[in-house]
Parts: structure tokens; C-alpha cells; sequence
């Protein structure tokens, strides 16, 4: 942000002023100072400034008549006041303003500071003056202002005094203080300061001077100052100045001058702003000036109370949402032309800010930063505020997006995150299982218990015929659909291959505990039931595909003993086996996924839930490295953009719960969706992005 600083020498509207100084600064320091130039006098302002004083009170008399057209005015030398007479009194401040700042020994100290600066560019404009006149013309008439929609004046009244560098709370919240006036009658919203957020706000309503003193220097440090309620300016003629009054009830007045020492003090330990919303603040601000508020906001005339409240709510809205606050005052002072009625007219004229351009600038997030957050170097937050360029947010979002996607890839090789993303996954499918019978189950458990094999082992480490001819007389007798053999004794068992077993099964036994193909799980591939399952279209599109195994889906497969139906009446193997995938093999119930067995019937009893119309559990299939890379980089991107975009809060969320909806129904009906890495990439995006936007909207100081 640059500054102006014209500094209006000796001198009044009557009488001119001989010497007017203007400094440019940029980032504390000087980029230009002009030659002194002068400004004419201009007794028509004086006139004009009189004039207005005197219709003000009517433009509010007549804006609470409408549609009335005029009003009557109890005054001898104006005795109608009509909108034209506002329309033209406005026009002709306009046209005097310009053209007294048009002169000739001024224009050419103008048009030199005009090739300094840059018409996207934040620009305040401090007009040093002692006079209250001066304070009360309305600058934003002035040209320049049109041809820099980003500059705004304020006030400050001489000398300039450098102070100390006070830094905010750190506590990672702006302390706001309101004192509210106690009238019935006023349209006070105190519980709009609760809704800002990083703020804690304590609101005060008394009429004793000495809790306001307590509460200003006793109790936390405050960065924001805020009353609302009456205040008017008085000539005081013991200090030949104007003073500034502020009612705590319609019967308790209030001199500021009083409380100037504990406003001193606040300021020492950390205020730095103070608002006035009231009427008529000029005295105000004037015995405010040499306390060394960074800013000052008051009213120049009296203003509806309605009016003062919506003009507080843009105020701290727009400087809460990261804007400097002479942005956010510009902004809320030009939303008071919408108010209602003739009154409109002049709104934007009410509004005045003061600030010291030797005081420290800070935003909302200045105040609201931690310790932490305040020991940023310099070097990262030039890069943030680089990245944080509304033309680069795009490219910063998908950049930081890409990064941390494939950070998140990576960790992919972690066994502790892999587990917890299958552990979610397998938890989705226990509650699918849950839902179903457990004699729904097309595959059948055939257990040949260790025990008894270790009894046998002899026997079948020479003649595994034996097996053999015991599971082809089950076999005649039931007429399963598949029937799969996996007995592993850890020995030399080339009789006992699947393919000894049943014809056409060429798969070798696998080690992978985890995964299977089809072709490994279906080795009989010339079957009726291989054909069946394999026609399907379902399956057809997984053929080459991984699935998960669900071991909570065991207890849903039924297990008999070999040995206990060997020699079992036909009807009765029928009734066991008729319609159903057959697993032969050692089951632990121990350790049941160390045995190939149980993991090849999970295995199959996924593969025939799948294709089952009426109780259909989808194949969790992980996607592959390219499909995760698009998953997590598409939401990370989404919560990164939205997350520029703080004041669409509602985005946020949005986004948030679209990810969460749809994740979980991929999830839930057909793969398995990597929501865990999903999750913690789309929130270290949005971290990260948040961070660089807060660093980067942070203004310069200037310390003089």
C-alpha cells in the first residue's frame, strides 16, 4: 500500500495556504517528495461548508418525510428546502472542490504524483491539517479519486508523532471492547461483534466513567474500540477547542477529554483502533489526536441510527475478510448511499477516519495471529504474498494440490496408513456382511483339520490317493460347482496340485495373503459354474483386477469336517453341498487368514455376492496409482479454491461434504476409494493455502 502525505501548512480556507508539502511512501520508505506548492483561497467552500451546515438538519427532516417533496425549515434565511436544492448544493461542492485543488501552483505537483502511481494500486491519502473546516470538505469530490477507484482520504492532525512499535496480542484472537449508550430508542446490534470470527468481544453497557476507565486499562489488552450510542461536539471555550461528548444514557454525558489518559494507555498496550459510531464526532477526534490511535473513525454530522449500524456491520465485515481497514472503510462509506431517502445524498460524506501515518498498519489477521504465526521471516511471506496474487491463486492451488497428492501417494508404501485405509474399508463390508443370512452363502468350508492331519501325515506325504478318493466320493454324491483343494503340509505334495484334483485347475498354490485374481480363485475355468460366474458382465470388467478379502465375511460360510461326511447319505451331502463352491484345505479358527483355504473361500463368497441381483456385496477393488493421483488431486484442487474464497464460506463446507458423500458411496458400492489419504491431502491443502493467504494479505508497516 502507498501513502500520500499532504501536509497543509499555515493558513484557512479564507486566506489560502502558502506551503503544502506531498510525500510519497512505500514500505516505510520515501519515493518522492514534491517542492512546496500553495493553495488559493477558497471562500466559496467557506460559503458552501456554511450552507450545508445549515440544510443538513433539514436533508434529515426531509428524508424522514418522504415522499413528501419539501419541508419547511424554521430558519429566516432558508425557508424551503426542496431535493433540488440538495441536488445542487452537492453539484456545486463538487465542481468548487476541484476546482480550488485545479489551481495553477498546485495542478503541477498533482500531475507529477499522478505518474507514481498505479490505478490498480492501494493508495490512502493523509491530509495533515489542523483545522476542523478543512476535516469537514468533502475530499472524495476531488478528481483524483476517480482516477484511482482503490484511494481513499483520511485525517490526521499535526504534529506527526512517531511511537513505539506496539505489537498485537498474540493470542490468536482480536480483543474487541463495545460500549454501548443505554437508549431504547436507539437500533444497537451488540450481538453482531459475537459473530465475527478469530474475535472475543466484550460488550459494556454502564453509566459509570470509572468501570469504562477499569475495564479500558485493567483488564485484557484491547486492539478495537467501539461505542455506539449519542455524541455531539461542543465549543469549549476553557481549552478554545471543541469537545467531543459521548452519552452513556439520554441523561449521562460523557467528555472524552476525560477518559484521554486511560485511551493513552490502552493505546501503550496494544489499541489500535477506535470507532466513535455517533453523531457529530469532530471534537472527538480532535482531543483523541496526540493519544496516537493508529485509527480513528467519526461521524461529521448527526446520522440515523439504522444507517450508523449498517455502516458498522460493512466496516468490520469487510476488514475481518482480510481487507486493509482503510479498504474496508472506503467500502462501507460508499454502501451509506443506499440508505433511504434524500439523506443518501450526503451519506458518504459523514464517515471520517483518522490515522497517524507514523503508527503501525495492521489488517484483521495482524491482530488475530498467534506468537507463532508473528515469527514468520520476511523472505516466506514476500513468497506468500507473491502466491496469494489473485492471478496466480489458481496455479497455487493445483501446484500445492499436485505436491502434497503425491506426497500422499507415497505414503501409500506406510503400513500403518495402508491398515487404517483397509481397516476402514473392511469395516464398511462387516456391516454390508451383517445384512445378510449367514445361508446365503454359496461356498462351503470342507475342513480337514490339522490335527488329524498331522495324524495322517505319513500317509499322505506317501500316498495322497487317499484324499484324493475321499473328495471324489463326496463329490459323486453332491454334484457341487467348484470344488477347490489347497492342502499345504509343507512338504513335497506334487500329488495334491489342484490340477490332481480337479481337471482343468492349473493354478500352483499362490503366498499372496491378500489379493487374488480370478483366474487364481476360479481354477476350473471349463466348469458349469466357472462359466456362469464368468459370463457375467460384472465380472468380465474385474477378470484382470485385484479385490479385497473381508475377513469379517467368515462367519457367514459355512465349515464341515471332511472326515464327518465322507460317509453321509447322499441326500443328506446334497443338502450340504447342492448349489455351492466347495473349499478343501486346513482351516485354523486360531489364525483362519494364515490358512489358503479360508482366504480362497472369502474370496469366492465375494466373487458370488457380487453377481447375486438379490444380495449383492460389491468387490472392494483398490484403484490403481493413476485413478488415486486424479481422486485425491480433484478435492485437494476443489478445497484448495474454495479456501481462497473465504467469504463463500458455505463453499467450504459444500466441498467438504460432496467429498465425504460421494467417497463414501464409491465405497460403500464398489471400490475402495483411498479416503483416508483423500481426507488428510484435501485438509493439508487447505491448510497450506489458508496459511499462504493470511501471510500474503499481511500489509507493510510503516514506522515512519
Amino acid at each position: 500500500m502507498k501513502e500520500v502525505i499532504i501536509r497543509l501548512g499555515e493558513g484557512q480556507l479564507e486566506t489560502g495556504f502558502a506551503t503544502v508539502n506531498i510525500e510519497l511512501k512505500q514500505d516505510k520508505k520515501t519515493q518522492w517528495e514534491a517542492r512546496p506548492a500553495s493553495l488559493a483561497p477558497a471562500p466559496e467552500l467557506r460559503d458552501l461548508l456554511n450552507r450545508w451546515q445549515l440544510f443538513y438538519p433539514s436533508v434529515l427532516n426531509l428524508s424522514q418525510h418522504e415522499p413528501s417533496r419539501s419541508v419547511v425549515f424554521n430558519d429566516d434565511t432558508i425557508t424551503n428546502i426542496s431535493i433540488q436544492d440538495i441536488r445542487e448544493l452537492n453539484d456545486r461542492f463538487n465542481r468548487a472542490m476541484n476546482a480550488w485543488l485545479d489551481c495553477d501552483s498546485f495542478t503541477p505537483i498533482v500531475k507529477q504524483l499522478r505518474t507514481k502511481l498505479n490505478y490498480t494500486e492501494l493508495i490512502t491519502i493523509v491530509i495533515v491539517s489542523e483545522r476542523q473546516n478543512i476535516w469537514q470538505l468533502p475530499w472524495h469530490f476531488w478528481d483524483l479519486f476517480a482516477s484511482y477507484p482503490h484511494a481513499v482520504e483520511v485525517f490526521c492532525k499535526p504534529p506527526l508523532t512517531s511511537v513505539n512499535t506496539i505489537e498485537p496480542q498474540q493470542n490468536g484472537k482480536v480483543n474487541i471492547l463495545g460500549l454501548f449508550g443505554e437508549d431504547p430508542a436507539l437500533e444497537l446490534n451488540p450481538q453482531f461483534l459475537n459473530t465475527l470470527p478469530q474475535a472475543q468481544s466484550t460488550v459494556l453497557t454502564t453509566t459509570s466513567a470509572y468501570e469504562i476507565a477499569d475495564f479500558l486499562t485493567k483488564s485484557k489488552p484491547w486492539d478495537i474500540f467501539i461505542f455506539n450510542g449519542h455524541g455531539d461536539t461542543v465549543a469549549d471555550d476553557r481549552i478554545g477547542a471543541r469537545e467531543g461528548i459521548i452519552y452513556l444514557n439520554n441523561r449521562t454525558p460523557l467528555e472524552i477529554s476525560r477518559l484521554k489518559i486511560e485511551v493513552e494507555r490502552a493505546v501503550d498496550r496494544g489499541l489500535q483502533i477506535a470507532i466513535f459510531n455517533c453523531c457529530s464526532g469532530l471534537g472527538l477526534a480532535e482531543q483523541l489526536s496526540d493519544v496516537n490511535l493508529p485509527y480513528i473513525i467519526v461521524m461529521r454530522e448527526k446520522i440515523p441510527d439504522r444507517v450508523a449500524q449498517q455502516f458498522l456491520v460493512d466496516l468490520l465485515t469487510q476488514y475481518r475478510e482480510g481487507n486493509s481497514f482503510p479498504e474496508a472503510f472506503r467500502y462501507a462509506r460508499q454502501r451509506l448511499i443506499l440508505a433511504d431517502g434524500s439523506f443518501a445524498r450526503f451519506a458518504d460524506w459523514l464517515p471520517v477516519l483518522f490515522h497517524n501515518p507514523l503508527s503501525q498498519n495492521v489488517t484483521w489477521q495482524d491482530l488475530s495471529r498467534s506468537r507463532f504465526s508473528l515469527s514468520i521471516p520476511p523472505q516466506i511471506t514476500q513468497i506468500c504474498n507473491y502466491l496469494s496474487q489473485p492471478q496466480r491463486r489458481i496455479w497455487t492451488s493445483v501446484g500445492m494440490s499436485l505436491l502434497v497428492t503425491s506426497l500422499a501417494l507415497l505414503l501409500k508404501s506406510t503400513p500403518q496408513l495402508v491398515e487404517l485405509e483397509n481397516l476402514a474399508i473392511d469395516r464398511v463390508a462387516a456391516i454390508q456382511a451383517a445384512t445378510v443370512q449367514s445361508n446365503t452363502s454359496r461356498v462351503t468350508i470342507v475342513n480337514y483339520d490339522e490335527e488329524r492331519g498331522i495324524v495322517i501325515f505319513d500317509k499322505i506325504k506317501n500316498n495322497a490317493d487317499s484324499l484324493v478318493q475321499e473328495i471324489n466320493n463326496v463329490s459323486l454324491k453332491a454334484k457341487p460347482f467348484v470344488w477347490i483343494v489347497d492342502l499345504d503340509f509343507g512338504i513335497d505334495n506334487s500329488q495334491l496340485t489342484r490340477s490332481n484334483i480337479l481337471k482343468g485347475c492349473t493354478q500352483q498354490n499362490t503366498d499372496t495373503k491378500i489379493e487374488y485374481s480370478i483366474a487364481e480363485i476360479l481354477c476350473d475355468r471349463s466348469s458349469d459354474a466357472s462359466r456362469l460366474l464368468l459370463s457375467q458382465p460384472y465380472f468380465q470388467q474385474l477378470s484382470e483386477q485385484k479385490f479385497r478379502l473381508n475377513p469379517y465375511l467368515l462367519n457367514k460360510i459355512d465349515r464341515v469336517d471332511l472326515n464327518k461326511i465322507k460317509d453321509l447319505p447322499v441326500e443328506s451331502v446334497k443338502k450340504l453341498f447342492d448349489n455351492k463352491i466347495v473349499v478343501v484345505g486346513i482351516f485354523s479358527d486360531k489364525q483362519p487368514l494364515d490358512s489358503i483355504v479360508a482366504r480362497d473361500a472369502l474370496a469366492l463368497d465375494r466373487l458370488t455376492r457380487a453377481v447375486d441381483p438379490q444380495q449383492r456385496l460389491p468387490l472392494f477393488v483398490p484403484w490403481q496409482v493413476g485413478m488415486e493421483l486424479l481422486w485425491i488431486l480433484l478435492w485437494s484442487s476443489a478445497i484448495a479454491i474454495a479456501v481462497w474464497q473465504m467469504k463463500w464460506r458455505l463453499l467450504v463446507s459444500l466441498v467438504l461434504v460432496m467429498h465425504i458423500t460421494s467417497a463414501g458411496a464409491l465405497l460403500f458400492y464398489a471400490q475402495g476409494v483411498p479416503i483416508v489419504l483423500c481426507t488428510l491431502a484435501m485438509l493439508v491443502v487447505g491448510g497450506i493455502v489458508l496459511t499462504i493467504a493470511r501471510i500474503g494479505k499481511r500489509r507493510v508497516r510503516y514506522l515512519g
